[in-house]
């Protein structure tokens, strides 16, 4: 009888575990996937926005160079910048091989080199829109342009973005825990008030 009544009793609770996984399973995976699809537009959005104001400032340069501009004027119109420290914008005028002639952004004191690929995309599609990382803890979001004779360079630190972005990730994470937790809660009621009701 005793053996009996043991059984019964893990048949009552594993039933109860199922109902509560068949209650809490559907809903964990379709509130997860929408979390998911809201943290990747928001963070695509994050990233977007950190292409301005170099957009801008890439095409009036453009437009400058376009009108017959000299590079070294038209690079060299605003406040150098330290790349490795400095978070402000840069901006750049190279050769159609990509060699730096002018511009605001030094890296180590130098102009810096980009990498080849860069100007091909650029070349092939008018513009190219990428992250830079020229050393550890150096990351630039660059707006390529083609222009006359050579390439319009333009960037910014991703450092203030790239806080954004973990601030954004830590806010996603709390909020999918709070709410994987109040899942979980209302299918334990869920599932106690169905085995209730039936016996």
């Amino acid at each position: 009888m005793h053996l009996h009544a043991v059984f019964e009793s893990i048949l009552i609770y594993m039933n109860f575990a199922l109902r509560t996984v068949a209650f809490f399973l559907p809903v964990a995976v379709g509130i997860t996937a929408l979390a998911s699809v809201s943290y990747l537009q928001e963070q695509q959005m994050l990233r977007g926005g950190a292409n301005e104001p170099q957009r801008t400032i890439a095409y009036h340069a453009l437009a400058q160079l376009t009108a017959g501009a000299l590079p070294s004027i038209v690079a060299t119109s605003t406040t150098p910048v330290a790349i490795e420290s400095d978070p402000s914008t840069f901006l750049m005028a190279t050769d159609d091989n990509g060699i730096p002639l002018s511009g605001t952004g030094y890296l180590n004191g130098v102009l810096p080199s980009l990498p080849g690929g860069i100007f091909d995309v650029a070349r092939s599609n008018g513009i190219d829109e990428l992250t830079w990382q020229p050393e550890t803890g150096v990351r630039e979001a660059i707006v390529v342009l083609k222009a006359p004779g050579g390439f319009v360079v333009t960037g910014r630190s991703l450092r203030y973005t790239e806080l954004e972005e973990n601030k954004l990730t830590e806010r996603a994470a709390v909020g999918w825990v709070g709410e994987m937790l109040a899942i979980l809660i209302a299918s334990l009621l869920a599932a106690y008030l169905s085995l209730r009701f039936k016996r």
